[in-house]
């Protein structure tokens, strides 16, 4: 959503610190001239500033659905192409960036449900269990040039999109996220980025 991006570029601008720059990128994993803006932007400060750190935290979320409905396999096509071959494209951009200076860390912001979901969720739970192989692939491909790649596999998370999901379903799902969660409670934002802060820092 170009809007947020546009709103924490202005938080940023307004707090700065020593050395700090931001810069506005309105990105689709999905389109392939998109990779020429991130590698213009990227090339000229990377001397610089090397890139050490990738979080990737995109998704496209259907609503749940049936499996033999016909709209699902539309379903799944879309989020295949972003949370699946969209993080494949992306990392692998990034990667040389990483793999030409000391290294760095990968953080795919993905989901429990790779391996353990609801009804309903087909096209959903599949890309995110095919995000887990990528992850594994990866680190294993790249680990020889200390880059780290792992998955943060939260549960529901507290926000925008869980209470959009749940008025999508006409229902209250909230009790059974509840007993899904081993804390008995939805996932604080917070607690998803400060994962993605020690998997940066740690080596």
């Amino acid at each position: 959503n170009l809007g947020r991006l546009e709103g924490h570029a202005r938080w940023f601008m307004q707090h700065p610190r020593p050395g700090q720059d931001s810069y506005v990128l309105g990105f689709d994993v999905r389109l392939t001239e998109h990779y020429w803006r991130l590698h213009h932007l990227v090339e000229p400060e990377v001397k610089t500033h090397p890139v050490a750190v990738l979080a990737v935290c995109h998704g496209a979320a259907p609503r749940p659905g049936s499996a033999e409905q016909e709209a699902t396999l539309e379903d799944a096509r879309v989020v295949w192409e972003t949370d699946v071959l969209g993080t494949y494209r992306l990392a692998s951009a990034v990667w040389p960036y990483m793999a030409g200076g000391d290294g760095g860390s990968i953080a795919f912001v993905s989901s429990k449900h790779s391996d353990a979901t609801y009804p309903n969720r087909v096209p959903y739970t599949t890309a995110k269990a095919a995000l887990s192989g990528l992850m594994r692939g990866l680190a294993l491909d790249w680990g020889s040039y200390n880059i780290r790649v792992n998955a943060i596999l939260p549960w529901q998370v507290e926000g925008p999109r869980t209470a959009q999901v749940q008025r999508s379903e006409g229902e209250d799902t909230l009790p059974l996220y509840l007993a899904k969660s081993p804390l008995r409670r939805l996932v604080d934002p917070q607690d998803v980025a400060r994962t993605v802060l020690w998997l940066a820092t740690c080596q």
